[in-house]
C-alpha cells in the first residue's frame, strides 16, 4: 500500500512538472515572433478557403458588390461618358490645342485629388450612396474615376502624336515639292540660256 501511494505521489508530481513546463513554453511563445507567423499562416489558410481565388472570381465579387441602378453609380458612369466624348471631340484633326490642355489639366487635378476625394466620400457616403464603396486604398475610385480618365488622356495623347507625325510628313512633302519646283525652274532657266547662246552663235 505504501508503495502504491508512493507511486501515485510520484505520478502526480510528474504531471505537475509537465504542466509547469507547458505553461513556461506558452509564456515563452507569447513574445516569440513564431506566434505571429503562426497566426498569419492561419489567417492565410482561412482567407484562401473563403475568399475568391481566380481573377474572374475577384471580378465577379467586385461586380456583384456594386448596385448598378443607384443614382450615384449612374451619375459616375454618365460623367465618364461625357468626358470620353469631350476627349474624342478635342482629339479631332485641326482642333485647337486649348481644349486639349483644359481637359488634360482637369483630369490631372481630379486624379491628383482622388485621395482627398476618397477620404471625403468615405466620411459622407450616406448623403449620396446606399453603401460605403470607399476603402482606405481607394480601389473603387481608382477603377471608376481615375482609370477611365487616364485612359481618356492616353487616347488624346495618341491622337496628338499621330497628328504631329502626319504634320511632320506633310511639311517634309511640301519641302520636297518646293525643292523640286526650284530645281525645275533652275533647269528651265539654264535651258533657255543655252538656247540663246546657240542662237547667238548661229547669227555670228
Amino acid at each position: 500500500a505504501g508503495a502504491g501511494a508512493g507511486a501515485g505521489a510520484g505520478a502526480g508530481t510528474a504531471d505537475m512538472g509537465s504542466n509547469d513546463i507547458l505553461l513556461d513554453m506558452d509564456e515563452d511563445m507569447e513574445g516569440s515572433p513564431l506566434e505571429g507567423i503562426a497566426e498569419g499562416v492561419l489567417e492565410n489558410i482561412m482567407s484562401s478557403q473563403s475568399g475568391p481565388q481566380t481573377p474572374m472570381e475577384h471580378f465577379d465579387a467586385f461586380r456583384s458588390a456594386i448596385r448598378w441602378t443607384e443614382p450615384f453609380i449612374i451619375a459616375l458612369i454618365t460623367f465618364q461618358l461625357v468626358m470620353f466624348i469631350l476627349c474624342l471631340w478635342a482629339s479631332r484633326k485641326n482642333r485647337d490645342t486649348v481644349p486639349r490642355i483644359v481637359i488634360m489639366s482637369c483630369v490631372g487635378i481630379i486624379v491628383r485629388a482622388s485621395h482627398y476625394i476618397n477620404g471625403f466620400a468615405a466620411r459622407n457616403w450616406e448623403r449620396f450612396a446606399t453603401q460605403n464603396y470607399f476603402d482606405r486604398n481607394g480601389v473603387f475610385l481608382g477603377i471608376f474615376l481615375c482609370a477611365p480618365l487616364l485612359l481618356d488622356c492616353f487616347i488624346m495623347l495618341v491622337c496628338f502624336m499621330r497628328e504631329a507625325s502626319l504634320l511632320v510628313v506633310e511639311v517634309k512633302t511640301m519641302e520636297l515639292k518646293k525643292n523640286r519646283e526650284a530645281k525645275n525652274k533652275s533647269n528651265n532657266k539654264e535651258g533657255k540660256r543655252g538656247k540663246k547662246t546657240k542662237a547667238q552663235k548661229k547669227d555670228d
